[in-house]
Parts: structure tokens; sequence; C-alpha cells
């Protein structure tokens, strides 16, 4: 048997890694709770004018809040369910992680000399 099938040992989280999947998620729960906070007064609105304009559950304003939810659950994406090619917050991230670390490699993102 060759040691080239020997399972790769996984390296440890190095601090830097640690510390960006904690912003992240930190990131994405307050953009959770700024969500909801926003909601919870909307939706009482919207379900009143929904009563009183006796609207039928399809065409209601609170019907059209939830499926907003929903879009904002996926972009939110606080527990990293949504994979693929949907725009979420971790997309946004690593996108404006790489255009740092581009703008840096090209020199932007060093100190001025005051002098």
């Amino acid at each position: 048997m060759s040691s080239s099938s020997a399972p790769a040992v996984p390296a440890p989280l190095s601090v830097g890694r640690a510390l960006r999947l904690w912003f992240v998620f930190q990131l994405k729960l307050l953009a959770d709770a700024v969500r909801d906070f926003a909601l919870s007064p909307v939706s009482t609105v919207l379900i009143l004018i929904d009563v009183v304009m006796r609207h039928s559950e399809e065409e209601s304003l609170f019907r059209r809040l939830m499926v907003a939810g929903q879009h904002s659950d996926q972009f939110i994406n606080l527990f990293g369910h949504v994979e693929g090619t949907t725009a979420t917050i971790d997309t946004v991230v690593t996108s404006a992680e790489q255009s740092l670390r581009n703008r840096a490699a090209q020199g932007h993102g060093q100190p001025r000399d005051p002098g």
C-alpha cells in the first residue's frame, strides 16, 4: 500500500480564517436583525391594509412581503444553506475581499509617505 493513498489531514483553522468566518457571521446576524426589526411594523400595516381593502390572499400585500422576506433570507444566508449562483452576503463579502486584495497587489493599499 502506498503512502499516497493515506487520507489527507485537514489543516487547522488559521486565525485569519476564523476571524473572517466570525466577521461574516456577525454581518449576517446584523442584516437579519435589521430586516426583522423593519418587517415587524411593516407587516402590521400591510395586513391592516389587506383587511380594510378586502384583498384576496393571492393579491395580499402581506403575502408579497412574505415572498420578499424569503428572498432576503436567501441573500442573508445566515447559516450557509444557499449554494450556487444566487447572490448572498457571502458572495458580496468574497467579491469585496478579492477587490481589496487586487488593489493591495497593485500598490493602492499602501500607506502614503507624509513627507
